[in-house]
């Protein structure tokens, strides 16, 4: 065989190496920021004195359901922020498909908690955004903000029933 031949062989090797690196380092440091926002979850959740049962976590957001102290935690990625929701606080939770106008097509896929006092703006805890998110992800994404409609709903009618039966 040529000098050209294993010329040709070392260099493929070599890119092959390379992007089995590239693509290591880039599953290591999706790892390692998926377990810093974890952190910040549980320190958050610990902070607020929260037993958080049952979280979940999609598009780089973290959303959790205290059952005891009747509580929502919504991380958002973008933003960077915490929601703290509590369901006795809240008069109406309901999923949300904004369409676009034009097209028809849906932009964005959300949950709106309506607050019983009508001077506390409503929270919006966003899971499908059509410019950040995959269309493929779009019917996931809303079966999960269902999911987690019905849940925040339930807690709260429960949370509402504990209320009024301490004090009838």
């Amino acid at each position: 065989m040529s000098t050209s031949i294993y010329l040709a062989f070392g260099f493929i090797a070599f890119i092959i190496i390379a992007s089995l690196f590239i693509s290591w380092l880039n599953s290591y440091k999706k790892k390692k920021e998926k377990q810093k926002q974890l952190q910040k979850f549980e320190e958050f959740v610990i902070e607020n004195n929260l037993t958080i049962d049952s979280k979940q976590r999609f598009n780089k957001n973290i959303i959790g359901i205290d059952r005891l102290n009747y509580a929502v935690v919504f991380l958002n990625n973008t933003t960077r922020k915490f929601l703290l929701v509590r369901l006795r606080e809240i008069a109406n939770c309901y999923l949300v498909k904004e369409r676009s106008k034009t097209t028809g097509h849906i932009n964005h896929i959300y949950l709106k908690c309506v607050y019983r006092r009508k001077d506390k703006e409503a929270v919006i805890i966003p899971f499908y955004n059509e410019k950040n998110d995959d269309l493929h992800m779009m019917l996931r994404l809303s079966k999960r903000a269902n999911y987690w409609t019905k849940r925040i709903n339930l807690y709260r009618e429960a949370a509402w029933l504990k209320e009024h039966r301490l004090t009838a």
